[in-house]
């Protein structure tokens, strides 16, 4: 950091100030200061006098960690310009490029705005808060920029509170480009700092969160205020900073020169007063609540009220494909039907069609030379966001005809899956990708989609007469012939290569023959580029998967007929657990597992029955062997046998023996929240189940509340209260209408039911039974929210809105938009009814046909 060193020369004069005065108080508080927004990013700021020294550190378009740099003079208030410069390290000499400018703007000493104008970089605008690990202040204070004099252009950013400290290390990779790396710590000073690579998007980017990876530690010794001994260690530091005991002196003053803005101070003249009035009046504070974290494996909750529903994905930085959404500005719907693309972008007071798309729709040449269109309309249909692009996945149903041995031609049809890339830029060609199978499930990580599909193997071998002469065709095909094939933009090629194909654990072979796919698609890449799409395979059916962001799960439910042999071994059930890795450099598989009992649910709901923490995977599931048993696994990698996925824990256990669920009662919905899972279960009435999850090796019942009817899916509202939506029922079981129940989970050992809302009558029902994704949830501040979900009954049919608000608890509720006298009416309780928020309005999607409601409540058809 040479270019500062007349900085820090100037302020070493001022370090030997020792009296609190207002004249010395300044425009803003010293350290690191992040956007709620943006969790991972952020500026540190170190300001003396009229001078601000600010290092603004994020990342570039390949989610890679960079940093940049501003100085110079600051003004008390208002707008202070300064150069952007990006520095580069080479045979220790560091370099500047001017890169753009950093506008900031002081509202108050915690209130401040930036404005980054860069041709490279784009136009990026942040409202950053100020970073607090605690209330007290350090009583020896080493924060503050430092550096090595003698080699000048790297340093650590180091921020310290009393019992924690942050420290930012700005270095450069082998190449000397600009990385930095981020550690925090609780206890006593000279404890190392764990250094953790954070990746991001870059700042332009679409945002969906950050990760975090460890590459090392430093370690902080302090011979005396201005000067710190500095040890690098780690894998993932870069070879030339890896020196112990590096001498870094103190690039901006001490903090005891900083505590006028730490203590009260007098105002020395009335124009002093007079200036603190009118920025108070002018530039009033606004509070945006206590920060409780500054880089989170999730973005913590917005300061300012989103304006509009993001898709109910299950985790927050995984996204699933839906036939529905919206980025705030424009609403991107899926007609299945007719095969459209619909566009509409938010014009006050409503929306506006602004374009359709024409979607492909692949033929099906039979053996016999007839060829049938593809009914693309499956559940699994959907639509992820990435950059510039939306990119819509259909898929149809695999029809199967009654199973003959040997099957006769065509009577296994593997099913279609159509991916298309559609540019924001109309005059941009669509970019298709056809696979041979049918599309289970779809899952976006950062820039890598994951398609999770089933192919059937049939080659076409001719006519045949027998068994052995139909085996003896099939022999003479080549391999090609039995793997499953894609077309990229219209070019047929095999999908898979045999050598990313893997066979099943052994016993386990596959009760018919077809592939269980994970296709990766690299969105930042056109799909012609090499590598760009891979596809690896696992032979035999999977019964369910669950994709987080570092790893892929397929799961096959298996049956065990022990009393064929003997009286003496009983039947049983289990789930093969199949563990990949999600690289930059592809899928790779890592590693199986079995837990007793099958995963039960629907396609869209099993991946509520997962729930990944650390290293360990936790899965629900149910067995019906001589009566029914519920169980929560968690399964964690072998310290002996680096393949296997081995049990940590079982519940019920020998120490925790109570059961999930009465005799009889199944598991109709799951959900992990942090370190809980709760359960629900029904033959006649519903316990819903807490279960405590923090200690892996010991899983245990909290508490039981038993209520009529069952939950089909449930929601955390808040940290204190539980959405259950489900069915009610008669205390002999028999199933009524649907309804809403909120649960007040504050206390895990006392919970209970404060609501009870009857949604219809015995006919009503919902897509939110099929698919989690029917559901929409908007926060409206730090005590209410509004969320939705199609219904269906025989009075009406559309979205039905609610608003909860905690502070009664108090649930209100309203059918926001009605289409039964559409001709579309009535199908509410399809897969593909969705439902969104934006600016105040709903935005519904029904059969294709998308619908929106006015905050006045008139409902119009777009």
């Amino acid at each position: 950091m040479k270019f500062a060193l007349a900085l820090f020369l100037a302020l070493s004069s001022a370090a030997q100030a020792q009296t609190a005065r207002y004249e010395d108080r300044l425009p803003l508080q010293s350290g690191l200061w992040s956007d709620r927004s943006r969790v991972g990013e952020g500026f540190e700021i170190r300001a003396v006098r009229d001078e601000a020294y600010i290092i603004w550190f994020t990342f570039d378009r390949n989610n890679s960690p960079v940093w940049y740099v501003a100085q110079g003079k600051l003004g008390r208030l208002g707008d202070s310009t300064f150069l952007l410069k990006k520095t580069r390290y080479v045979n220790s000499t560091v370099s500047f490029t001017d890169v753009g400018t950093l506008t900031l703007t002081v509202r108050n000493p915690e209130q401040i705005s930036v404005r980054i104008l860069s041709a490279d970089i784009g136009t990026v605008s942040r409202r950053p808060q100020l970073l607090r690990a605690s209330a007290n202040y350090a009583e020896v204070d080493h924060s503050g920029q430092w550096f090595e004099p003698l080699k000048s252009g790297y340093g650590i950013g180091l921020n310290e509170n009393e019992n924690t400290g942050f420290v930012t290390t700005y270095l450069y990779d082998d190449a000397g480009e600009p990385i930095w790396f981020f550690g925090g710590r609780t206890g006593k000073k000279n404890q190392p700092y764990p250094l953790t690579k954070v990746s991001a998007a870059c700042p332009t980017c679409t945002y969906s969160g950050a990760t975090y990876s460890s590459v090392g530690t430093l370690t902080v010794q302090f011979p005396s205020l201005d000067q710190l001994s500095v040890t690098l260690e780690g894998n993932g530091i870069p070879a030339q900073f890896k020196r112990p005991d590096a001498k870094l002196s103190r690039l901006t003053a001490p903090p005891h020169v900083l505590r006028a803005n730490q203590r009260l101070v007098a105002l020395s003249n009335v124009d002093s007063l007079k200036r603190e009035l009118i920025a108070g009046i002018v530039n009033p504070f606004l509070d945006y609540g206590r920060v409780a974290t500054f880089f989170s494996a999730s973005p913590p909750t917005p300061s300012a009220p989103p304006t509009y529903s993001n898709a109910n994905t299950q985790l927050d930085n995984v996204d699933e494909a839906i036939t529905l959404r919206t980025d705030g500005e424009r609403v991107y719907a899926m007609d299945l039907s007719n095969s459209l693309l619909r566009i509409a972008r938010y014009q006050e007071p409503g929306i506006v069609s602004e374009r359709e798309v024409a979607l492909s729709v692949p033929l099906l040449v039979r053996p016999n030379g007839v060829a049938s269109r593809f009914n693309l309309n499956s559940p699994s249909s959907g639509l992820v966001r990435f950059r510039n692009k939306t990119v819509v996945m259909r898929s149809n149903a695999a029809t199967f005809n009654t199973f003959i041995s040997p099957p006769p031609p065509d009577s296994w049809i593997s099913g279609r899956t159509v991916v298309e890339i559609v540019f924001d830029n109309a005059a941009e060609a669509l970019q298709t990708y056809q696979l041979e199978g049918y599309l289970l499930s779809a899952r976006r990580v950062g820039n890598r989609l994951y398609l999770l599909s089933r192919s059937s193997v049939f080659p076409a071998a001719g006519q045949y007469t027998d068994v052995s002469e139909y085996t003896a065709r099939l022999q003479a095909l080549p391999i090609a012939d039995f793997l499953p094939a894609q077309w990229i933009n219209g070019v047929k090629t095999p999908a898979l290569d045999a050598a990313r194909v893997f066979l099943p654990p052994s016993g386990a072979a596959p009760s018919r023959p077809e592939f269980s796919m994970i296709t990766e698609i690299d969105l930042s890449k056109n799909m012609t580029d090499p590598g760009a799409i891979v596809t690896t395979a696992v032979l035999g059916q999977v019964s369910a998967t669950f994709v987080s962001e570092k790893s892929l799960y397929l799961a096959t439910n298996r049956y065990f007929p022990g009393r064929l042999i003997t009286d003496f071994v009983p039947d049983f059930q289990a789930t093969d657990v199949h563990r990949f890795s999600l690289t930059p450099t592809g899928v790779n598989y890592e590693a199986s597992g079995s837990v007793l009992g099958n995963i039960e649910g629907s396609a869209e709901q099993v991946g509520l029955r997962f729930s990944e923490k650390g290293n360990d995977i936790r899965i629900v599931t149910t067995s019906s062997e001589s009566n029914v048993i519920n169980r929560v696994s968690v399964l964690a990698p072998s310290t002996s046998a680096p393949d296997l996925l081995s049990t940590v824990s079982i519940l019920p256990s020998e120490q925790s023996p109570a059961s999930i669920g009465k005799p009889g009662e199944r598991i109709t919905t799951s959900r992990f929240i942090g370190d809980r899972l709760y359960v629900s279960t029904f033959l006649r009435t519903d316990p819903l189940y807490v279960i405590d999850m923090a200690n892996s090796a010991n899983p245990k019942i909290l508490s039981a509340l038993e209520v009529p009817g069952f939950s089909d899916y449930l929601y955390p509202l808040s940290s204190r209260y539980l959405l259950g939506f489900g069915y009610n029922a008669t205390s002999n079981g028999v199933r009524l209408g649907i309804e809403l129940n909120v649960f007040d989970v504050g206390d895990p050992q006392r919970i209970s039911r404060v609501i009870n809302m009857p949604l219809g009558d015995n006919s009503s029902r919902s897509a939110l039974s099929l698919n989690p994704l029917a559901f929409s949830y908007l926060p409206i501040d730090a005590n209410s929210s509004r969320f939705g979900l199609p219904v269906v009954s025989s009075q009406s049919s559309g979205w039905m809105d609610f608003n909860f608000d905690d502070r009664g608890p108090n649930l209100r509720s309203q059918l926001k938009v009605d289409t039964t006298s559409s001709p579309t009416g009535g199908s509410a309780a399809g897969s593909t009814a969705r439902g969104l928020y934006l600016r105040g309005l709903i935005v519904y999607l029904e059969n294709g046909n998308i619908w929106y409601t006015l905050p006045d409540g008139t409902a119009r058809k777009l």
